[in-house]
C-alpha cells in the first residue's frame, strides 16, 4: 500500500521547474545538497556592508545539508534576545541558537564586534568573521575550551583572517 500514494507534477511543463527552489522545512533539492549549506543573511543594522564571506566560511564549517540563517544586528536586538532565551540583560557580541541537527540561526552584535576589534587590535571584519566562526562551531555543539580555539584559529587562518593576539 506504500506505493498508492504519488506525487506527480505533469501539470508542471519540465522548463518551469527550477531545482533550485525546490525546498521545504527539513527538505533540500539535489542541487542544493551539491552546493553546500545554505546561509541566509539579514542585516538589521544601518552599516551598509560587511565584508566576510559568510557563505564561504559556512560551507567550510558546516554540513552540506544545514540551513542557516545569520543575523546582523545591534545592542539593542542583541540584548532583547539575551534577556529573553538566556535570561541575561547585556548585548552579547554573538548568539547561537540551534533548531536541530540540520538548521541554525546566529545573531552578531555589529557594534560590540567593532569595539572589540578595536580593543584587540585587529580591522573589525576580522572580529566578525571570529564570532561567526564562534557561532557556527556552538551550532556544531562545540563547547568552549583549546580545542575550540584552536578550531577557530584554523579556520580564520585558512581564509586570510587576522588572529587576536
Amino acid at each position: 500500500m506504500r506505493h498508492a500514494v504519488r506525487a506527480t507534477i505533469a501539470e508542471v511543463p519540465p522548463t518551469r521547474v527550477n531545482h533550485r527552489s525546490v525546498q521545504t522545512k527539513g527538505f533540500q533539492s539535489p542541487t542544493n545538497l551539491m552546493q553546500g549549506p545554505s546561509v541566509d543573511i539579514r542585516n538589521t543594522t544601518r552599516d551598509a556592508r560587511v565584508r566576510v564571506p559568510f557563505k564561504d566560511i559556512g560551507e567550510h564549517v558546516l554540513p552540506p545539508t544545514y540551513q542557516l540563517s545569520l543575523v546582523l544586528c545591534g545592542d539593542s536586538l542583541s540584548r532583547k534576545m539575551n534577556r529573553l532565551y538566556r535570561k541575561k540583560n547585556y548585548p552579547p557580541n554573538v548568539l547561537s541558537f540551534p533548531y536541530g541537527q540540520r538548521e541554525g540561526e546566529i545573531f552578531i552584535n555589529l557594534k560590540k564586534a567593532t569595539q572589540e576589534a578595536k580593543r584587540f587590535g585587529i580591522a573589525p571584519r576580522d572580529r566578525i568573521a571570529h564570532l561567526f566562526i564562534h557561532g557556527c562551531l556552538h551550532l556544531l555543539k562545540w563547547k568552549h575550551g583549546n580545542r575550540m580555539e584552536m578550531r577557530e584559529k584554523h579556520i580564520l587562518k585558512r581564509f586570510g583572517f587576522r588572529i587576536i593576539p
